[in-house]
């Protein structure tokens, strides 16, 4: 076994460093001599003694090669905040040699000059812990070195890859694509390059290449936007080379096709598809992702499917046909002439290479012949039986008949539950190892944040927790790499730093903790007028004058502010709260909708909250009669206090993707859960960025509050509901899905508020139509019962749909859903004129006017399901009655 060397003293480091930077000459190896085997907490004190700022503004522009090699290595190895590394460190890699201008590589010294500040860059960060370089990459990306110094990235990747990390940053997978060697059509230019690159960086055929599809608008045409670098050129010859490429390719480009992009962004997929040649054959393996593409929006993908099913239908299998003619009654619905010859003429292949399919077509055709235009209804008449065609439309069922072909089934109007399970007992903690087991994960985000007052009731008697070497490095890692932090972030930090206190001295200053949110505000010094980062282009006439920056500090008690009077509470134990607090919730809720420009913007906003924000607006729920809490307010009232949400709002919002915020949620889900429209209304802030955010935290543990409560829902639960079925990220909108239904299933989803809520929604353009009908189907298909109340769901927004972008999705799931259910659906009057022309809409209100009702198995067993709710609840109301005339 290797001896393990000893290392220098923190002390020994300092003054050693100390000298190297009275000397001119001193070498950025002379300064890795130094700092090499230093922990983290260790170079954030060296830090202090060596100011990076200072000596880049020493060095950089004036100083020699060797001083600028000094610059590059220590900003990486020693850089304390991610966003401020990553600019210093790419403004130092784009300075040519001193003398000549930036971006001039064109001598053998400038290009070995090049390799230098990278091998110095690469060694800094090479020292560097896990968690650091992460941020540090998820910060930077480094795209733009893909096109100056494609080594440097591919040593960044190279890095990653040994720690076993990874990445899917923009600006990460852009620094992969413009490191690629470029190929262009009918060349073999470059055609070696590229094949070393992928051979010598097999990890991006996993990895990376892959990345790029699920990235929406970062693939394109001329690859990395060169002049004439071409894509297809690129994988034409990647598929000759590296065996399995082609079919992850082609199956990668259907996927992309199923993918919430827009029509723009998906084109690119289609070229690549068609500029493959895919073979029959593997039409034939993908059938099942073609046909899935048939029922998406963009017609040009439908086109592509429609056109390489066409290729292999005399080969589909009879499960694959069930599938496609499943499929094929949307396709028909649509609007696009093209599209439904196209489609006639793929059920006509089908009815001809498979007869025993012939009687399944016509139905097909039979069932919407007359939604079809009127020169392409014989096509589709030629497809049905010649009794299916003379078929006498007119002989309608009476109105009694109707009445008794249907299934009833009873309405379960939601009402209080009793609470058949007590709240789960807490853990209450035993020994410090079973603490830190605990506590660690709810660091991370991934523990159990319902349990934070036990872990802070512990902590605050047993205030020296025992902690082995490898819980000591870990907790003094990520607290000094958090440093002292404002905002959700501050709440992790100060309890870690509460742990870690004891054993090592981390911090001068001793962390806050959580203070409130800051808000920095720069103001004319002339006007003493607010000065909008918008506006900050307009501030020459001030002269010499700078703008004024104010500081303020907002702390309405909202989520973060509570949680951190607990952790306060590691002096005062007595005041940690325990158990959830009783119901106590107003019924009189009011939707505000604020634009963006109702409030002055701090210039230490993010700027993807603005620029993403729906609307330019912020829409939350208030009780108006409240006032803002004060500190003198109970912890209970303050916790159903609503007025501090529009003073939070946007910091909330863009916050809600630390990792630490799923545990603060946990805890604060765990603290109102017999409250859950204010859980709802408090947490609408992030709700809202779910259009646009994918990464929020804490989603999750809102809605299995929501789906359980024995409370009955109003509007900002329903609020909440209806902005995640438009959520970006898929599993998001899965688990509002399973939601409903679960909502659904135990009587508690009132289909009119849910109804209401989706059509102020979609008439606003709050969420995108497409999503929202997608997360609707999936609710239906969960059960019988949720099926049957998205019915409803749908016929109450039936009215408004005419109002809606992309409506005719609405009623093209109703007519699907009723007809599973066997019901008819009346059309309102107000659509009654909607229904000429060939549109979607028109065709879709054409097909539901001429739904029956009959019987069917799905409709009997949500009507069982249904009644077995209703006779539970009865029979629990029952009992209660014989109570309350034993007590008389």
């Amino acid at each position: 076994m290797t001896p393990k060397i000893p290392q220098p003293s923190l002390t020994e480091r300092r003054a050693r460093l100390r000298e190297l930077l009275k000397r001119d000459d001193a070498t950025f190896w002379q300064y890795h001599e130094v700092l090499t085997g230093a922990t983290e907490d260790e170079r954030k004190g060296l830090a202090r003694t060596l100011s990076i700022k200072k000596l880049i503004d020493r060095y950089s522009r004036e100083g020699t090669t060797e001083q600028r090699l000094v610059c590059i290595y220590t900003a990486a190895a020693l850089g304390g905040t991610f966003k401020h590394v990553g600019v210093e460190l790419l403004n130092l890699i784009d300075r040519g040699l001193p003398g000549e201008a930036n971006w001039k590589f064109s001598t053998a010294e400038s290009e070995q000059y090049l390799s230098q500040r990278t091998e110095a860059m690469m060694l800094g960060l090479g020292e560097r812990d896990n968690t650091w370089i992460t941020g540090f990459v998820n910060e930077r990306g480094y795209g733009r070195f893909g096109y100056d110094s494609p080594t440097l990235w591919v040593q960044i990747h190279q890095l990653l890859h040994e720690r076993g990390l990874t990445n899917t940053t923009r600006s990460y997978l852009w620094g992969f694509v413009t490191a690629v060697p470029d190929m262009h059509i009918g060349s073999s230019e470059n055609r070696e390059e590229a094949i070393s690159f992928f051979k010598n960086n097999p990890q991006t055929l996993e990895h990376e290449m892959w990345a790029c599809f699920t990235d929406e608008g970062l693939l394109r045409k001329d690859w990395s936007g060169r002049e004439n670098a071409d894509t297809l050129a690129l994988f034409h010859t990647l598929q000759e080379n590296f065996d399995g490429f082609r079919d992850r390719l082609l199956t990668e480009c259907l996927k992309a096709m199923l993918r919430d992009f827009s029509a723009k962004n998906t084109s690119i997929f289609h070229h690549i598809y068609r500029g493959m040649n895919p073979t029959p054959d593997e039409n034939l393996g993908n059938t099942n992702l073609l046909t899935s593409v048939l029922t998406t929006v963009p017609s040009t993908s439908v086109g592509l499917a429609q056109e390489m099913l066409m290729s292999c239908v005399d080969k589909l299998t009879e499960s694959q046909i069930h599938d496609l003619l499943n499929a094929s009654h949307t396709v028909l619905l649509r609007a696009e002439k093209k599209i439904l010859r196209a489609q006639i003429a793929l059920l006509s292949a089908i009815a001809k290479t498979h007869p025993e399919h012939s009687q399944n077509v016509g139905g097909l055709m039979r069932e919407t012949a007359d939604s079809l235009p009127p020169d392409l209804q014989p096509a589709a008449q030629t497809l049905m039986s010649p009794a299916e065609a003379a078929t006498d439309k007119t002989s309608a069922p009476s109105h009694a008949e109707q009445i008794m072909g249907g299934v009833m089934i009873p309405d379960n109007r939601p009402q209080l539950l009793e609470q058949h399970v007590s709240t789960p007992q807490v853990h209450i903690y035993t020994s410090d190892a079973e603490f830190m087991d605990d506590l660690i994960p709810c660091l991370q985000g991934m523990g159990d944040g319902s349990q934070l007052s036990q872990l802070i009731d512990y902590l605050a008697h047993n205030p020296r927790i025992t902690l082995d070497a490898a819980q000591q490095d870990f907790l003094a890692e990520r607290c000094v790499n958090s440093g002292i932090r404002s905002g959700t972030h501050a709440l992790g930090n100060y309890l870690m730093y509460w742990v870690i206190a004891p054993h090592r001295k981390l911090f001068k200053k001793l962390p806050q903790g959580f203070t409130g949110y800051r808000h920095e505000f720069h103001t004319d010094p002339q006007t003493g007028e607010t000065i909008q980062p918008y506006q900050v282009e307009n501030t020459g006439s001030l002269g010499r004058q700078k703008p004024r920056i104010e500081k303020t500090t907002t702390n309405y008690r909202g989520p973060a502010g509570l949680c951190q009077e607990q952790i306060d509470c590691l002096e005062h134990p007595e005041n940690l709260v325990f158990e959830p607090i009783p119901h106590a919730e107003e019924s009189t809720w009011t939707r505000r909708v604020e634009p963006l420009t109702y409030r002055p913007r701090p210039h230490n906003m993010y700027d993807q909250a603005y620029a993403e924000a729906p609307n330019d607006s912020l829409m939350m729920w208030l009780i108006e009669d409240h006032e803002l809490p004060t500190a003198q307010m109970p912890f209970a009232q303050a916790a159903l206090n609503t007025a501090g949400i529009p003073e939070e709002f946007m910091h909330r919002a863009v916050q809600a993707i630390d990792d630490f915020h799923r545990t603060l949620m946990q805890w604060y889900a765990w603290l109102l859960q017999n409250n859950p429209n204010t859980l709802a209304a408090q947490s609408m802030p992030f709700v809202t960025t779910t259009g646009f955010q994918k990464h929020v935290k804490g989603l999750e543990t809102i809605l299995d509050t929501i789906t359980h409560t024995h409370q009955v829902l109003q509007e900002p639960a329903y609020s909440v509901l209806g902005w995640l079925t438009g959520a970006a990220a898929a599993e998001h909108r899965a688990l509002t899905a399973e939601s409903i239904a679960a909502l659904a299933g135990r009587g508690m989803l009132d289909a009119s508020l849910l109804a209401d809520e989706l059509t102020y929604l979609l008439r606003g353009g709050w969420v995108k139509p497409a999503r929202a009908a997608s997360c609707l189907q999936d609710a239906a298909s969960i059960s019988p019962l949720a099926g049957w109340r998205i019915v409803q769901v749908l016929e109450n927004m039936l009215p408004a749909v005419s109002d809606i972008n992309r409506g005719g999705s609405f009623v093209q799931l109703l007519v699907q859903l009723a007809g599973e259910y066997g019901v008819s659906v009346e059309i309102p009057e107000v659509l009654r004129p909607k229904m000429k022309g060939s549109t979607v809409l028109a065709k879709n209100l054409c097909a539901l006017e001429k739904l029956q009702p009959h019987p069917t198995e799905l409709a009997e067993k949500a009507r069982q399901h249904a009644q077995n709710l209703l006779d539970k609840r009865l029979g629990r109301d029952i009992t209660v009655k014989k109570e309350e005339r034993n007590a008389n």
